[in-house]
């Protein structure tokens, strides 16, 4: 094993370099065994190129990755959380639940009991209270 095939695989060890770019460094060694140090010079350079240019396509994609999840989070807050002004009741809060009452339907939907049942559980409710 010689001294790329070392290289490469401390930077797959490092997550710098993809795992599969070992067999192209073991290409590049037996291509580069029987030639003097002037190529392999030359041959240290193509890696590095390689490997900067992996480097920014990696760079590129986070960025581009944090680009669009900051835009779905733009998204959310602007539909979901920023709601409008807080609105003032018309009826106080006894009246409301009088009205709601009043209303069959609309009372179960509310409070998921109808009005006999809300009765008996306010009255539950008064004789428990100290």
């Amino acid at each position: 094993m010689n001294l790329w095939t070392v290289y490469c695989l401390n930077l797959c060890v490092m997550n710098l370099y993809p795992v599969d770019s070992i067999f192209m460094c073991a290409e590049v060694n037996d291509a580069t065994a029987a030639v003097d140090d002037d190529d392999n010079a030359a041959a240290i350079d193509v890696v590095a190129a390689a490997l900067e240019e992996y480097y920014l396509r990696c760079q590129k994609r986070r960025r581009r990755i944090a680009t669009v999840a900051g835009m779905v989070g733009m998204y959310h807050f602007h539909m979901y959380i920023n709601k409008s002004e807080y609105k003032v009741p018309t009826e106080s809060r006894y009246e409301w639940v009088m009205k709601t009452l009043g209303n069959r339907t609309y009372c179960y939907n509310m409070f998921r009991m109808n009005k006999n049942m809300f009765n008996k559980l306010r009255i539950f409710l008064w004789s428990h209270m100290d």
